[in-house]
C-alpha cells in the first residue's frame, strides 16, 4: 500500500480537477462564495444601514452576485464590503466565460468527430449515400407541399384583405 506525500496529493487532485473544467469551475464558484459571503458579512454586520446582517443573507447575495442576476435586495453598504462584491462580479463573469468556452469546445470536438467518421465512412468505401438520397427526396416533396398549402393561405389572406379593406 502507497502512502500519499502532499506533493502527490496536490499533484493528483491537479491533474483530475483539470481534466473536469465543470467540476473545477462549480468547486471554485462555491469557494468563492463560501469566502466572500464570510468577508462581506464581516465588514457589513455592525455598519449602519446595512442589510447582509446573517450569513444566509449573505450566501444568498453571493450566489445572485456571482450568476450575475443582482436582484438588488441585498447589497454592500461598506467600502471593504464593495470590494468583495467587485471581486465577486469579476469572479462569475470569468466563471461564466469558463463555461461557455467549455460547452463552445464540447460543440466543436463533436461536430469533428462527427466530421470525422463520416470521412472515415467514405474511405473505406461504405455508401449510404442510397438511403440518404431517398430521405432528401421525400423531404423536398414535403417541403413543396408546405409550400404550396402557404402560397394557398396566403392568396385567400390576400382575397380577404382585398374584400374588406379597399381604398375609397
Amino acid at each position: 500500500m502507497r502512502t500519499l506525500k502532499g506533493n502527490d496529493f496536490s499533484r493528483m487532485l491537479t491533474q483530475r480537477l483539470a481534466q473536469s473544467t465543470l467540476l473545477f469551475t462549480f468547486i471554485v464558484a462555491l469557494i468563492l462564495i463560501i469566502l466572500d459571503s464570510g468577508f462581506v458579512l464581516y465588514f457589513e454586520k455592525g455598519a449602519p444601514h446595512a442589510n447582509i446582517t446573517t450569513y444566509t443573507n449573505a450566501v444568498w447575495w453571493s450566489f445572485v452576485t456571482i450568476t450575475t442576476v443582482g436582484y438588488g435586495d441585498y447589497y454592500p453598504v461598506t467600502t471593504f464590503g464593495r470590494i468583495g462584491a467587485i471581486i465577486l462580479m469579476f469572479s462569475g463573469l470569468g466563471i461564466i466565460g469558463v463555461l461557455s468556452s467549455y460547452l463552445a469546445t464540447t460543440f466543436i470536438s463533436l461536430q469533428s468527430r462527427s466530421r470525422e467518421r463520416e470521412e472515415a465512412g467514405k474511405e473505406h468505401g461504405e455508401n449510404d449515400d442510397a438511403g440518404d438520397n431517398e430521405q432528401d427526396e421525400d423531404d423536398s416533396s414535403n417541403r413543396d407541399a408546405e409550400l404550396a398549402a402557404i402560397r394557398e393561405e396566403l392568396a385567400a389572406l390576400r382575397k380577404l384583405f382585398e374584400e374588406h379593406y379597399q381604398p375609397q
